[in-house]
């Protein structure tokens, strides 16, 4: 007698690693893989493989842009004064006016801009522009526009970069379950959000160790924990979790300015 082989749908998956992070991808039909067939994906193969290969194109594009880790990076020349904003790819300037708006509208607990030892003003180029904290959102963004040709097929993604999630199309039915990691067992599952077209972001220091800066307080941030945010936007998702773990007060003024964005945890020690 043979044993019986189980056959069961899973999603196409695939990872690469960017930014010194994971940034992972997962495809499915949009009313999930529990009545799907096992080779649901076949008659979609090119489709998926081209929309996938655009979107971590975008993604390894943004961090040879961005890094400050990669010498040869339009930011990391724009910190040796190697170039001026005019003369890099045009998209550090769009990111620099977003880092501009976003510490305008968090009301400067958000910054992508530090000062040097002199304490020059940063937007005069004499200290460095730093856009980590919003550059992965943008990426993830600009990332699942190339995925969105994949909805008319009737398909759903989620697009992890380091925690941060960027999910659409799925069904009432089948909504992508995201699972929030317990900040003092990383482990561990502390909550599940339920998205459909949305996003999740978290920031915290459990995985990093203290590293938020939080200007009203004028250091790194006397708290531990971790804060998520979930909203329309990745990008503006990632921002308001940074700037709202850094602050000390209240967050309603601030969330107030950002209709449709919500914290869902706050659990800072």
């Amino acid at each position: 007698m043979t044993a019986a082989v189980s056959h069961e749908a899973r999603p196409v998956i695939r990872v690469e690693q960017h930014m010194n992070l994971p940034f992972s991808l997962s495809i499915r039909p949009a009313h999930g893989l529990a009545a799907a067939p096992e080779d649901w994906s076949l008659p979609h193969a090119e489709e998926i493989q081209a929309a996938t290969d655009r979107a971590f194109d975008i993604i390894a594009a943004a961090d040879r842009t961005f890094s400050l880790w990669k010498p040869e990076s339009d930011v990391s020349r724009l910190a040796r004064f190697e170039a001026t904003l005019a003369e890099l790819d045009p998209q550090v300037e769009e990111v620099w006016q977003l880092c501009e708006t976003a510490e305008e509208l968090t009301d400067g607990l958000f910054t992508a801009f530090s000062r040097n030892d002199s304490g020059s003003d940063p937007r005069k180029q004499e200290a460095i522009f730093d856009p980590t904290g919003l550059v992965k959102g943008w990426a993830l963004e600009k990332a699942a526009a190339a995925l969105s040709p994949l909805l008319d097929l009737g398909l759903a993604y989620c697009l992890n970069g380091g925690g941060d999630i960027i999910a659409a199309g799925a069904s009432a039915q089948a909504p992508w379950r995201i699972g929030i990691e317990d900040c003092l067992n990383p482990t561990a599952i502390f909550s599940t959000v339920l998205v459909r077209d949305g996003a999740v972001a978290t920031s915290g220091t459990y995985a990093r160790g203290r590293h938020i800066y939080s200007p009203a307080l004028g250091g790194q941030t006397a708290w531990t924990g971790a804060l998520t945010v979930c909203g329309p936007s990745v990008m503006w998702a990632d921002v308001l979790a940074t700037a709202l773990f850094a602050n000390p007060g209240s967050h309603q003024q601030i969330l107030s300015r950002f209709p449709g964005y919500e914290v869902t945890q706050d659990r800072r020690f």
